[in-house]
Formats: C-alpha cells, structure tokens, sequence
C-alpha cells in the first residue's frame, strides 16, 4: 500500500482505504461523507480503518470538488506609510477573523505591493470575496477594484461601483 508523506508524516489516502477494505474510493468517499445510499456497517467499518490509518481528508481535494474555498481575500494596504504600531487596520482584521472564523471562512492576506493587479490576485487565489483596508482613494488600481469579479468590501473609502460595499 502506497502512502503518500509530507515532511515525514505518512498520509493515508481513501484509496489506500479502500484497497484495504477491497471497495471502491467512492463507497469510501460516500462513507466517510455519511451518504445515505451506503449502509451503516460499511460506514463503520469505513470509520473504523480510517482512523487506524491515520487519515485526514484533503481539504484542497474537497474544496476543488465543491469548487468553493471558502476563502476571503484581504489587502492590507499602507502599513509602510504609517508603520505597524499605528495602522488603524489591524482593529478592522481583529473583528474580519473572528467572524470568519465564526462562518468557516479562511482569511488570505495581501500586501498590495505596486504593480500587482488586485483582480488578478482575486482570480488565482479564488477567493470568494474580499476586504480592501488602507485603500486610498489616489490609488491607482482602483479601475481593477471595480472589475473585480467578487463580491467587494473596502473600509474607510466610498468608491462608486455594483460590485463594492464600503464601510466606514
């Protein structure tokens, strides 16, 4: 039985279940995912060997299935102006993290370094929405703000677009 590693530790696989078991991944899969078209003995026995295997479900594979990550991207721009012992934003991440912890949400944060599109940075990280915090209103990606293809929040600045909430 092949087990994949990640730094050492051995990962076990539903496949790796499920040659054990001699059943298919998806019997496995539907197992572990209490659906109600497999019996209760074979999700124990399911439960059972996938705890004494060690398994841990992928979350990047479940989140690619469901095609959701349940993420929120956030900018955190202008901290190099001021510094990090006065930037007023981190009041702002402190409640933004607890709620989406509270909703399951994973936070992403970003610089906002110059010369990266903030669009862009949305698409490849698939977020789900995202929170814009020191956002000038001289900055200037604010057309790629509003091409975002998400759902937009920017705190503290009004800007004129469908797609944008502001809150200040």
């Amino acid at each position: 039985m092949k087990q994949k590693s990640w730094e050492g530790v051995r990962i076990s696989t539903i496949k790796d279940i499920a040659e054990k078991l001699n059943i298919s991944t998806a019997a496995v899969s539907k197992a572990l995912n209490n659906k109600e078209d497999v019996s209760i003995e074979l999700k124990n026995r399911v439960k059972k060997t996938a705890e004494e295997m060690g398994y841990l479900p992928n979350e990047v594979a479940q989140k690619l299935a469901k095609n959701r990550n349940n993420s929120i991207g956030v900018f955190v721009l202008g901290i190099e102006e001021v510094g990090a012992a006065g930037y007023f934003g981190f009041k702002f991440l402190e409640g933004i993290i607890d709620t989406a912890n509270q909703k399951k949400y994973e936070i992403v944060m970003f610089s906002g370094k110059e010369g990266i599109s903030y669009k862009k940075t949305c698409e490849e990280k698939r977020v789900e929405g995202v929170i814009f915090i020191g956002l000038r209103l001289d900055n200037k990606y604010i057309d790629d703000i509003k091409n975002i293809k998400v759902p937009v929040v920017v705190i503290d600045q009004k800007i004129e677009s469908d797609n944008i909430i502001y809150v200040s």
